[in-house]
């Protein structure tokens, strides 16, 4: 199957979804509001029921924290990335409690802060499911593709009444991604990378970084991957310099862990990103992109990237925005 045909597939889907979700709404209208008690199935097949809305979340995954803010709803605490709080959501750090990494959260923290309700990631937060138990309820998603954004963004809305939001949020996005397509002309290729020290990843189609460069009608240099339909997972894999030359993208969005500081390299002055200085690091929200406001921040930065003269710079907090890549020696 042709990436052309893919995307064709992956419109008439949006299109179908943008359909129902309407549907549903005007059906329902405020049937959509929570009547407790609420069930809610995770990404592990476990339903979950509340008797009330939950009043102290923590949101272990970015994406759990991103969706209450885009509902209108507060969590008490999140899991930091170094220390530091997710920039693009303005989170002030004194108000809200560092609940640790996401796959070594602070137990102890948790149940001082009488957390009733505990959001994360079904591959590092499930194993330890009977030890959250213990302290509140727990969902888990397995988060890798644009259905997976919409569906988590369905079910956490659902816990506290608002389906309707959520099903408005996620339309405007489907409606977005088909507006820029119609807008954006092919000719130029791109990749996403998460680099760990040295170590590069670059992003398959199947991820949602990469679908996204799809809709924007820009080749993906690192391509698609068949056994993403088979394990969503497998979205990414290592490339060392020598491959990122012999793919030779005219645009890089690139998140590296410890900052924007690079270790250079004789090949990347031989890239085409590189040489036109359209190689960019990116804030940390492209590594959790799945949540209604990073999605839509993503899409835009990198369509104003890919086509400035096109689409206007979207609004991104001081800190979260793409800057110039940078090398150290």
């Amino acid at each position: 199957m042709t990436d052309k045909h893919k995307l064709e597939g992956m419109k008439m889907k949006i299109k179908t979804l943008i359909s129902a979700s309407l549907f549903a709404v005007l059906s329902y209208g405020s049937a959509l509001a929570a009547e407790y008690p609420v069930i809610v199935a995770d990404d592990r097949n476990i339903a979950v029921t509340f008797t009330e809305k939950p009043k102290n979340v923590a949101a272990l995954n970015i994406v759990g924290a991103d969706i209450m803010k885009a509902i209108g709803e507060k969590p008490i605490g999140v899991s930091s990335y170094g220390g530091e709080m997710p920039v693009y959501l303005e989170y002030d750090a004194k108000d809200y409690v560092d609940f640790g990494l996401l796959h070594q959260p602070n137990f102890e923290l948790l149940t001082e802060q009488n957390v009733d309700l505990v959001i994360g990631l079904t591959a590092y937060n499930a194993p330890f499911a009977e030890e959250f138990v213990k302290i509140g309820k727990l969902l888990t998603y397995d988060i890798m593709n644009i259905e997976d954004s919409f569906r988590a963004t369905n079910s956490v809305a659902k816990i506290f009444g608002q389906s309707e939001k959520a099903a408005e949020l996620n339309d405007s996005f489907k409606e977005l991604l088909n507006d820029y397509h119609e807008k954006s002309k092919p000719g130029q290729s791109a990749i996403f990378m998460w680099v760990y020290g040295d170590l590069m990843y670059a992003y398959y189609t199947e991820g949602i970084q990469g679908s996204f460069l799809q809709f924007l009608n820009t080749k993906n240099a690192m391509g698609s991957n068949l056994n993403a339909l088979i394990d969503k997972h497998d979205i990414a894999r290592p490339i060392d310099p020598e491959e990122l030359l012999e793919l030779n993208p005219d645009v890089i969005f690139s998140f590296r862990s410890e900052g924007n500081t690079y270790k250079n390299n004789p090949v990347f002055s031989k890239i085409n990103a590189f040489k036109n200085k359209r190689a960019y690091h990116v804030g940390l929200q492209y590594t959790q992109p799945h949540g209604p406001i990073a999605r839509d921040m993503i899409f835009k930065e990198m369509a104003h990237l890919l086509f400035p003269k096109t689409f206007e710079k979207p609004n991104i907090p001081a800190g979260a925005e793409a800057v110039a890549l940078k090398f150290v020696d």
